[in-house]
């Protein structure tokens, strides 16, 4: 039986450790891999100028670029480990858009991370770990953990 094991990368560098640990899950299992990464939609509740629009596409283009950047790490990082890997480079809403994907790829575990927010954090920033967990389609899923003080910055 093919397992699958799907990871979420995103522009940090915390995502690195993340995508390590679904590296190491692949090589133990002999899984392949693949790697997702959501591009959030840009949008805003008013009209906006010209100065405004003009903004906004170099935010998209910005956070598209991130995006690209994250999943060309993840597959360097698992093809250097000898691992099979597919990218996925999706939009919407993040947690959404990993169910999404996770569903279409069959995907066994769900591996993602946690920038170790207190409850605080997560309700004025949001967790995408913690919104996924709530609808994770029926996968089962590995929340890794910041490995150290300095992910939390990336």
């Amino acid at each position: 039986m093919s397992r699958v094991i799907l990871v979420a990368t995103h522009r940090s560098t915390a995502a690195d450790h993340v995508v390590r640990r679904a590296i190491g899950l692949a090589t133990a299992t002999g899984a392949s891999l693949h790697a997702v990464s959501v591009v959030q939609n840009q949008s805003v509740g008013a009209p906006v100028g010209d100065a405004g629009a003009e903004a906004l596409a170099s935010a998209a283009w910005e956070a598209e670029t991130a995006a690209t950047i994250a999943l060309t790490r993840a597959t360097e990082a698992a093809r250097a480990a000898g691992v099979d890997v597919t990218e996925h480079l999706v939009h919407g809403d993040p947690a959404m858009q990993i169910a999404v994907v996770a569903d279409a790829v069959e995907a066994d575990i769900v591996v993602i991370g946690s920038r170790g927010l207190d409850a605080a954090g997560r309700h004025v920033l949001g967790s995408v770990p913690e919104r996924f967990l709530f609808d994770a389609h029926g996968h089962d899923v590995f929340v890794v953990r910041p490995d150290s003080p300095a992910d939390l910055l990336g």
